[in-house]
């Protein structure tokens, strides 16, 4: 970690806070960086896809490009076993 991160040299230094333990402050993707995870979807679409999952990686990565959004949404978060069921449970924990 102090070769990357506290090292002068690092990679990553400068880009932990020093408040309050240390934490790297990282916020979801911007916009045009999240359409990376669906590409081949028309623009509306990819506004919706944007709109309903945000801009953090872990959400967008179950996000299927050959599936319409509804049956994605279905998929990770309405069904049971969903990816992302019990995320806004968790998160609000």
């Amino acid at each position: 970690m102090y070769e990357y991160a506290l090292d002068g040299s690092g990679p990553l230094y400068g880009r932990v806070a020093k408040d309050p333990n240390g934490r790297l402050d990282v916020g979801p993707l911007p916009f045009d960086a999240a359409l990376s995870f669906f590409p081949a979807s028309d623009p509306a679409g990819q506004v919706m896809t944007y709109g309903i999952f945000g801009g953090t990686p872990e959400y967008l990565r179950p996000v299927r490009d050959d599936e319409p959004l509804e049956a994605n949404v279905t998929r990770t978060l309405l069904r049971r076993d969903g990816s992302l069921h019990e995320e806004p449970e968790d998160v609000l924990h």
